[in-house]
C-alpha cells in the first residue's frame, strides 16, 4: 500500500516516541512511576486502583446516575453520550470532570507517547444485560491505528462473569496492513495464537488504561449492568470534538494540564496531516511533573502492590510480529422481510414499511466496512462525525418512518425503472461531489466536507460489497447522509442548486428503493451480484471510482 508523504510523516515521525522526553518524567517522578509505564508499553495495558475515595466513587456514580436518566436506551440496550457526537454532559459534573484529569493517567500517556499527550474523546456509557451476542466494539478487534490510548472508568463493579472488556496483552505490537474495517476484524483462529484474553475487571472506581491497536472486546451477556466513562489519550493528533469540564475542576488547574485537556479549545479541530503537534511549553510540563511527583509516584507503587498482575507474559511475543492476513468477515444475515412480492398492494406494502423501522434500526448497528486510513489524523476522523450524526442522531424511527412513506409514493412509478436508472443516478451523485470537491467549496464549509467524505467512503462499502445483503447499511446512511445534505445546502446560494439537491435525494431514494427489495429485483433480473447489475449496458469507466479514497 503506498502511502502519502503525510502518512509517511505520521508512521515515522508521529508513532515513534522521544527517548529523551521518556527519560525526563523518569527522572521527575520515580521508579515506582517507571515500572508501571514500561508495562503498559510492553504489555499494553495497565489496571489501576486506588486512585479515588469512596466519596468520590459515590459522587461519580450520582453523576452518572443522573445523566443516563435523560435517553433512552437503544435496541442494544445501550445508552451512549459523547463520543464522535458533540454532547454537553460534564460541565454540571464535577467529579467526573475531575477523573477526566487523574494526573498518573496523563503522566503514562507521557511516558508511552514520549511527546505531550492530548485529550482525544470522550464518552459516557451504561450496557444493560442481554442475551450473548457479537456487534461493532463488541467482538474482537483493534481499532485500527497507533498512538492512542482509551482510559475506561468502570462505575460499576465488573467481574470476570460480568460484561467485562476482554484484552490481548502485547497485541500492540503486532504488524498488521489495515485497508478497511473488517482488516482490523480477528477470527478464532488468530485468537488462539494470541493466547488467553485478560480480563479487564475491578471495583467501581478502577481505570483499565489500554493500548487500542492491541486486540480487544466487549462482551454482551445477561450477568449485570455496566456503567463505563471512557476518555482517549493521543500524542496530539486524532483530536474529536470533546466535552467541556466543570468549572471547579478548570480552575483548579495548572497550565500544562488545561492545555493537555484542550481547556478553551474544546471543539477545536485544527490539526492537518502536514504538520506535527506543537510542543507544549516546557516549563508548564517541568511545574505539572514536579507538582504531582508524590500523587503520581505513590499511586504507582500501589499498582506494584499486586493490583494488577504484572507477570503476564507471551508465550511466543516473536510469532505476533507477521502479518495476518486478510480476514474474510461473516457476512450479516439476510432479513425474510426484504424478500417481498412485487405484487403487493398498498395496504400491503404499508403494513411492510410499518415494520421497517425497527429491522433498519437494527441494520445501522451491524457493521459496515469503511476504508481505514491508519496514518491520516483527519480524514477518518471527518467522515466518522458525520456517521454519528447521521447514525445516532438522525435516523431515528420517526424520521425513518417518514421517509419509507415518501419512498412509498416514489415506488409507484414501477420498480424497473429503479433498476435501470440505478447506476446512471448513482454516477450523478460521484458527479455532484466531484464538483463540490473541486469548487473547493467543502475546504469552507465543515459540515459539508464531513458529509460529503461519509458518502464517498460509503460508496466504497456498495462497490466493494461482496453480496445483496452487505449493501443495506451503507446504503440507507447514504439515504440518511443525502437527506441532510439536501436540507442544508439546497438552497439556490449553495453549490448544490435545489433542483440537484432533489435529485440528489431522489438518487438515494431510488438506491433504497434497490437496498429494500433487492432479492425480489435479484430474482426477477436474474441478477447475481452488485456487479452484474451495474455492469449492465455502459462499460464500467462511467462508474464513480470508489476504490482509491482521497
Amino acid at each position: 500500500m503506498s502511502l502519502s508523504s503525510e502518512e509517511v510523516l505520521y508512521r515515522d515521525t508521529y508513532c515513534q516516541p522521544d527517548l529523551g522526553f521518556q527519560r525526563e518524567i523518569e527522572q521527575a517522578i520515580g521508579a515506582s512511576f517507571t515500572r508501571v509505564a514500561e508495562n503498559l508499553v510492553d504489555q499494553g495495558m495497565v489496571t489501576l486502583t486506588k486512585l479515588f475515595t469512596p466519596d468520590a466513587v459515590s459522587n461519580m456514580q450520582r453523576e452518572f446516575g443522573a445523566l443516563m436518566c435523560l435517553k433512552e436506551p437503544d435496541n442494544h440496550a445501550h445508552i451512549q453520550f459523547g463520543g464522535a457526537a458533540d454532547e454537553e454532559f460534564l460541565q454540571t459534573a464535577e467529579a467526573l470532570s475531575s477523573a477526566v484529569a487523574t494526573p498518573l493517567v496523563w503522566a503514562l500517556g507521557a511516558h508511552a507517547w514520549g511527546r505531550d499527550p492530548m485529550l482525544s474523546y470522550v464518552r459516557a456509557y451504561r450496557i444493560e444485560p442481554i442475551e450473548p451476542c457479537a456487534y461493532r466494539a463488541f467482538q474482537p478487534h483493534d481499532d485500527g491505528h497507533d498512538k492512542e490510548f482509551k482510559a475506561m472508568l468502570l462505575l460499576t463493579d465488573v467481574d470476570e462473569d460480568g460484561q467485562c472488556m476482554l484484552y490481548w496483552p502485547g497485541t500492540h505490537k503486532i504488524e498488521r496492513e489495515t485497508r478497511s474495517s473488517w482488516d482490523t476484524l480477528y477470527d478464532p483462529n488468530q485468537l488462539r495464537s494470541l493466547g488467553e484474553p485478560v480480563p479487564c475487571i475491578g471495583k467501581a472506581g478502577t481505570i483499565i488504561l489500554f493500548n487500542t491497536k492491541g486486540v480487544h472486546s466487549g462482551q454482551r451477556n445477561l450477568s449485570s449492568r455496566r456503567d463505563t466513562l471512557v476518555f482517549n489519550v493521543t500524542g496530539g493528533k486524532r483530536l474529536y470534538p470533546v466535552p467541556r469540564l466543570h468549572r471547579t475542576v478548570i480552575d483548579k488547574m495548572d497550565p500544562y494540564l488545561s492545555a493537555v485537556l484542550r481547556i478553551g479549545s474544546e471543539k477545536e479541530l485544527l490539526e492537518t496531516d502536514s504538520h506535527l503537534p506543537e510542543p507544549l511549553s516546557s516549563e508548564h510540563r517541568r511545574q505539572f511533573f514536579v507538582a504531582r511527583k508524590s500523587v503520581v509516584e505513590a499511586q504507582a507503587a500501589a499498582i506494584d502492590d499486586g493490583s494488577f498482575d504484572l507477570n503476564i507474559v507471551l508465550e511466543k511475543p516473536s510469532a505476533l510480529l507477521g502479518t495476518f492476513p486478510k480476514i474474510t468477515a461473516p457476512k450479516p444475515p439476510s432479513f425474510e422481510l426484504f424478500a417481498v412480492n412485487v405484487g403487493l398492494s398498498s395496504s400491503d406494502k404499508l403494513e411492510l414499511f410499518s415494520a421497517l423501522p425497527g429491522c433498519l434500526r437494527i441494520d445501522l448497528n451491524r457493521g459496515i466496512d469503511l476504508p481505514i486510513r491508519p496514518y491520516s489524523g483527519t480524514r477518518d476522523r471527518e467522515r466518522d462525525l458525520a456517521l454519528c450524526e447521521i447514525r445516532d442522531k438522525r435516523m431515528k424511527d420517526d424520521r425513518i418512518a417518514r421517509i419509507l412513506q415518501e419512498l412509498d409514493l416514489h415506488l409507484e412509478d414501477g420498480f424497473p425503472d429503479f433498476v435501470h436508472s440505478y447506476r446512471e443516478r448513482a454516477r450523478e451523485l460521484g458527479e455532484l461531489i466531484a464538483r463540490g470537491i473541486a469548487q473547493g467549496v467543502l475546504n469552507k464549509d465543515r459540515e459539508l466536507c464531513q458529509h460529503a467524505k461519509l458518502v464517498q467512503d460509503l460508496g466504497f462499502c456498495v462497490y466493494n460489497a461482496q453480496s445483496l445483503a452487505l449493501l443495506r447499511t451503507p446504503l440507507a446512511l447514504m439515504l440518511g447522509s443525502a437527506d441532510q445534505l439536501a436540507e442544508l445546502y439546497g438552497e439556490e446560494d449553495s453549490w448544490i442548486e435545489a433542483k440537484e439537491a432533489r435529485r440528489l435525494r431522489d438518487t438515494i431514494l431510488t438506491t433504497y428503493a434497490f437496498y429494500v427489495f433487492s432479492e425480489t429485483f435479484a430474482e426477477q433480473f436474474q441478477v447475481q451480484d452488485l456487479g452484474d447489475l451495474v455492469s449492465r449496458g455502459e462499460t464500467m469507466e462511467d462508474t464513480p471510482d470508489f476504490s482509491e479514497m482521497p
